[in-house]
């Protein structure tokens, strides 16, 4: 995967209640900030309130958020939300250490609120590079696409009240340091409607998931191929199903 060049990225900076933003394709109203052109954008800096909203519309070109020692919270819902996008990656910078959290710790779980992720998609979603990242999902998931999410690599840890990561039609991992804390399952796909899609498919890089329901669940067929994976799962079989790792074939 190639680095991104500072140089040519847009940067957003959250300084508490402000947002100060360098470069086109960004817009900021209140605290929310909107992506509406291809393009690389630096996000770093802390807030108590605050929201990335990333839509381009039909433009195929990437779009690459990238995590610089960013510390955001949104009370009201997801902290990134792709309402569109062909081609979106969330970049982690090497060396950084960022925070993103939905939410607020111990409030009842919104299960219909699937936009209440911290990290949100209608699109496909990328997740690289080699930095620290670390959710925390209190309204629902921690990561949740509407299509297809793959993790390429970044040291990632996801605390999320509902499920840890949510594919709807996918969940590809080709590497990374992946932790898991959920209360319901660890990592799933949800959906079969199209064909070839349901799958979760894993091929590199290191998890360690302790969950409530399933640890890793497939709508479909369920793929492990490489990587090292350990799983705990707490549930109660009689409420529940909470295996460690649940699939079938259609």
């Amino acid at each position: 995967k190639d680095a991104p060049d500072a140089e040519k990225s847009s940067s957003v900076t959250f300084e508490g209640d402000k947002i100060k933003t360098k470069g086109g394709g960004l817009s900021v109203s209140g605290n929310v900030v909107t992506v509406s052109a291809a393009g690389d954008y630096s996000v770093s800096g802390a807030a108590a309130e605050g929201k990335i909203v990333v839509n381009t519309g039909d433009d195929p070109g990437r779009v690459r958020i990238i995590l610089n020692n960013a510390d955001i919270t949104n009370t009201q819902g997801s902290v990134i939300e792709v309402q569109q996008a062909k081609d979106l990656r969330i970049y982690i910078e090497s060396g950084s250490e960022n925070r993103l959290c939905s939410g607020v710790e111990g409030q009842a779980v919104s299960e219909a609120d699937a936009s209440g992720a911290v990290i949100f998609s209608e699109d496909d979603l990328d997740i690289e590079g080699e930095g620290t990242l670390r959710i925390f999902g209190y309204i629902n998931n921690g990561i949740t696409g509407k299509d297809d999410v793959d993790i390429n690599s970044g040291s990632i840890s996801i605390h999320a009240a509902n499920n840890g990561t949510k594919g709807s039609e996918s969940v590809d991992i080709k590497g990374g340091n992946i932790t898991v804390s959920a209360g319901n399952d660890g990592i799933k796909s949800s959906s079969a409607t199209k064909a070839g899609k349901g799958y979760v498919h894993i091929s590199a890089g290191s998890i360690s998931i302790s969950a409530a329901g399933d640890g890793i669940a497939a709508e479909t067929e369920l793929t492990v191929d490489g990587g090292e994976i350990s799983v705990v799962t707490e549930g109660d079989p009689a409420v529940t199903s909470c295996k460690a790792l649940k699939g079938k074939t259609g």
